[in-house]
């Protein structure tokens, strides 16, 4: 079976870049497909549009708002456009490559490239340079016939049966006690191959002061990683993360937060809830682990509810993330603590536009213990992860959010069961914040 690449890996990637076709090569990937466009001084690059206004936008990150055909721009015009801020922030400074670069990397990674036959409908001069192009990489030009099209949905097999871990909590959280070299040492014993660890970074803490220091033990945190691949890097492979707390209340931290370092991967979390029942909590009273649900009235947690689900969509639309944590977080603490069931079907349109947002930015979805839990015999917020499917989502992220040794990579034989049979293929992870796939 040989796989084809339409636009690149598109399913996670702005279509048509750079990093979309390096990802083909770095998958697996056979083949990829793309379409020449040229522009007024005669240049070919890769655009599947006539026009930009879809797939790119303004140096500033704006949306173009009138018409402008790549025929009508010099290259130089088009190169001052960005062509992956508009997908992703985390892309953001992607420009629209020449397809001279795009056809040297297919030879070099050994990709064969189908060329969508549109370039014959260009005008004659723009033919021309089309024509002259492809003579010089006639070695790497093929029809592909008989491959499979997938847009990074479909991926060739690779590291099957590897445990990941990516949502690993240390001592450089204010909610987990044990040192990292533990932690590691306990997916070690689990059999886990690779383990992000994503320490808190909270930026709520930023509420009453603006300039709480959010970033020190994070950069510990990485460095502490750095150290132990030394000695450990060849049974368990640590990863440079941060979970990314509440974002969206302190948009100008966060970004901070997420450019400071080369991280791995960064999980983005809602721990923390705004609302009108809560208004009067001080900050720490707003996350979900200090929140008392026993006396908080039905309709207030309703509210709270609500809200919640708000900011998880702000987020996955506006952060700089790549794994969505525990898109049920306030229903953790409550079966937590009261062993009772919450019902969230009253909030499947706003879960429906989460899993919808994440799916078109290439977020991957955490696969939380929560998601599958088992109650008399049923698995009460399967339904979610079955939704994700059915919408087209295929990227999983394999966590625990463990905060003790002895839960770092427990459980992970009966997802995989479960993934399996909703018909998943493959998982994911993240190194140098570029997706890896594990078939499963």
């Amino acid at each position: 079976m040989k796989l084809l690449a339409v636009r690149g890996v598109s399913g996670e990637n702005p279509e048509n870049t750079m990093p979309a076709f390096q990802a083909a090569a770095d998958q697996g990937y056979d083949a990829i497909e793309v379409t020449i466009r040229v522009t007024r001084d005669l240049q070919c690059v890769i655009l599947h549009d006539g026009t930009v206004n879809r797939t790119a936008r303004r140096a500033d990150g704006s949306v173009i708002e009138a018409a402008l055909p790549v025929a009508e721009l010099t290259l130089d015009q088009l190169l001052e456009l960005d062509a992956g801020v508009g997908y992703h922030i985390k892309f953001k400074g992607t420009r629209i490559p020449l397809a001279k670069d795009v056809l040297a990397l297919a030879r070099e990674t050994g990709l064969k490239v189908k060329v969508d036959g549109l370039w014959q409908k260009l005008r004659p001069a723009h033919q021309d340079a089309v024509r002259s192009l492809l003579e010089q990489y006639a070695d790497v030009i093929d029809a592909c016939e008989g491959y499979i099209l997938t847009n990074g949905a479909i991926k060739p097999v690779q590291n099957q049966g590897m445990i990941t871990d990516m949502h690993v909590h240390t001592d450089h959280s204010h909610d987990a006690f044990i040192p990292m070299e533990k932690m590691l040492q306990g997916g070690i014993a689990h059999g886990v191959k690779v383990m992000a660890i994503a320490d808190h970074c909270d930026v709520t803490r930023c509420e009453n002061t603006p300039d709480y220091d959010i970033y020190t033990h994070i950069r510990e945190s990485c460095a502490e990683v750095d150290a132990l691949n030394e000695t450990y890097g060849d049974q368990c492979l640590l990863l440079r993360s941060v979970e990314l707390g509440d974002g969206v209340w302190y948009p100008k931290q966060s970004h901070r937060v997420a450019e400071q370092l080369d991280y791995d991967v960064i999980v983005g979390a809602t721990h923390a809830v705004r609302c009108q029942a809560a208004e009067n909590l001080s900050v720490k009273e707003k996350w979900f682990s200090q929140i008392n649900f026993q006396t908080l009235p039905e309709e207030q947690y309703e509210e709270l509810m609500d809200n919640y689900f708000d900011d998880m969509l702000s987020m996955v639309r506006t952060q700089n993330i790549d794994i969505m944590a525990h898109i049920l977080c306030g229903i953790c603490y409550y079966w937590f603590r009261f062993h009772v069931l919450k019902d969230v079907r009253p909030y499947e349109k706003q879960i429906r536009k989460i899993l919808e947002t994440i799916i078109e930015k290439g977020i991957a979805m955490e696969m939380h213990g929560m998601l599958f839990l088992e109650h008399e015999g049923r698995h009460p917020y399967l339904w979610i992860v079955e939704l994700y499917r059915e919408l087209g989502g295929y990227l999983l992220t394999l966590s625990t959010d463990a905060h003790h040794d002895s839960e770092v990579g427990v459980g992970y034989e009966k997802r995989i069961e479960l993934l399996k049979k909703i018909g998943f293929t493959h998982c994911v992870y993240y190194k140098n914040r570029k997706l890896v796939p594990v078939s499963l």
